[in-house]
């Protein structure tokens, strides 16, 4: 099975900036991916380009275990958390069955649900540098968006963490509230 490709500019998430443009291959835009991340009352909407809300992530709990839901159509179709400072935890989207882990210096995931491959992503060697993510199925592309955007943040969070020096250079092009 072919997998569909879909690009977010290197730059523009290592600035983890509030909107990301998901672009296809043929780069017309087909998502755009908008919130605020990282405190509790968090919010990531996924649009598509007309502005229609066809995803939300909402982050329900602070602290060192942090809650989510997703939500299509205000309905909510899986939840998950997040342990603060376990790196190498695999994210599990309860109801969907997906299992999403990955190296977060590389921006390097892959998710199954089951058996079957929903997603994998890599960077891209071309000019600029792309954040290069293939999924399965269409109607799994705003999901995958909306947990990129996420776990990019937590991998500057965490790069954060581990590099002091990179904390004046984050703050100063974090336009989200940390947590």
């Amino acid at each position: 099975m072919k997998m569909r490709s879909l690009y977010i500019n290197y730059e523009t998430l290592r600035r983890n900036d509030s909107a990301l443009i998901v672009r296809n291959c043929n780069h017309q835009v087909q998502y755009l991916v908008n919130g605020q991340w990282g405190n509790q009352l968090g919010k990531i909407t996924v649009n598509s380009l007309y502005g229609d809300e066809l995803l939300a992530i909402n982050q329900l709990t602070a602290g060192k275990i942090q809650r989510f839901e997703i939500t299509c159509d205000h309905h909510q179709i899986s939840t998950f958390r997040r342990i603060l400072n376990n790196y190498d935890h695999p994210l599990y989207l309860k109801k969907m069955h997906w299992l999403i882990w990955g190296n977060q210096r590389q921006l390097k995931y892959r998710a199954f649900e089951l058996y079957r491959p929903v997603m994998k992503t890599q960077i891209t060697t071309t000019v600029p540098k792309l954040l290069e993510i293939k999924v399965n199925h269409q109607a799994d592309e705003s999901i995958v968006c909306g947990i990129i955007a996420l776990l990019n943040y937590w991998a500057l969070l965490d790069e954060q963490l581990l590099n002091p020096d990179l904390t004046k250079l984050f703050q100063q092009h974090n336009q989200n509230e940390l947590a």
